[in-house]
């Protein structure tokens, strides 16, 4: 069980460096036809969008929004669904 939580964990923190990329990307003028930018998008952007679309219909978003907080909710998602599954796990 415990390989499990270790993949599991390893998942996480791969999601959330590709999340953490993207962020950092959308800073900078970069290609965003390049594979390797619409791969990441491709690995983020499902977790992100519904985010970001609750967020932009929830009275503190909206259109006026200057700051995308979708990543830093994802990541701490992320790390509360972590928690539970492996603590369901290890506890088996």
């Amino acid at each position: 069980m415990e390989v499990i939580a270790e993949a599991l964990l390893w998942f996480k923190n791969t999601l959330s460096v590709c999340i953490f990329i993207v962020v950092i990307l959308s800073w900078f003028p970069v290609n965003r036809s390049h594979p390797l930018y619409r791969l990441l998008l491709a690995i983020t952007d499902p977790i992100l969008q519904p985010i970001r679309k609750a967020l932009y219909n929830s009275p503190i978003g909206g259109p006026g929004m200057m700051i995308d907080f979708s990543p830093f909710i994802a990541m701490v998602l992320l790390q509360v669904v972590y928690n539970i599954i492996a603590s369901l796990i290890l506890a088996l």
